[in-house]
């Protein structure tokens, strides 16, 4: 039994080895910007980056000579159109061998990354407010906080396309964005109508 656990141990450590090494990552770093990828080497004559890879899997870049300023070598990738993790391959001579390195880079809208939506308290506060003012102007027959509501929805639809949920934009986030802007149109449209009728 007692041999058992160990090995068990010893399979489980040598199943976290590999991801522990691979976990390195640089970022997040902020959409549309430039760069500057990192690598560290002293005892290197050169390094490459072999290949950078978007969150889709397509190629963004091949084959690039890093720029030598002492012990580090750097490059400036600006082709950060793309939110997502970037995946990073490259190659030194390290003593005078060939080593490959990789790691991830994390690009988001804003720069940074948010763990819960509770980090994004504007979000929160005109989701609130715009839910609030609709069941109200509908509950008390008052067009002007229906109006309110379309504002905010608005507001949040426009929010949502730049941003985002916690910092992930892609097709889906858009699509939600696309619908509360639509909302908030539809509701502008029918509340502006209520009001113009009611001056009459």
């Amino acid at each position: 039994m007692k041999n058992k656990l160990i090995l068990t141990m010893i399979i489980c450590m040598a199943l976290l080895v590999p991801l522990v090494t691979s976990a390195t990552s640089i970022g997040p770093f902020k959409q549309y910007e430039c760069v500057t990828i990192p690598q560290l080497c002293s005892s290197c004559t050169y390094n490459n980056i072999t290949s950078i890879m978007y969150p889709n899997h397509t190629q963004a870049l091949g084959n690039t000579d890093m720029v030598k300023a002492g012990s580090e070598y750097t490059y400036e990738f600006c082709s950060t159109e793309e939110s997502g993790i970037y995946e990073i391959n490259g190659m030194g001579n390290i003593d005078g061998d060939n080593e490959v390195w990789h790691y991830t880079m994390e690009i988001t809208p804003s720069g940074y990354t948010q763990k819960s939506v509770w980090q994004n308290p504007l979000l929160i506060i005109f989701s609130f407010f715009a839910i609030v003012f609709l069941i109200f102007g509908f509950y008390n027959e008052n067009a002007v906080f229906v109006f309110l509501a379309s504002i905010l929805f608005l507001i949040i639809g426009v929010f949502t396309m730049i941003y985002g949920f916690n910092d992930i934009t892609n097709l889906y986030t858009r699509a939600v964005s696309i619908v509360l802007i639509g909302v908030g149109i539809i509701f502008m449209f029918w509340s502006g109508y209520e009001m113009a009728l009611g001056d009459d």
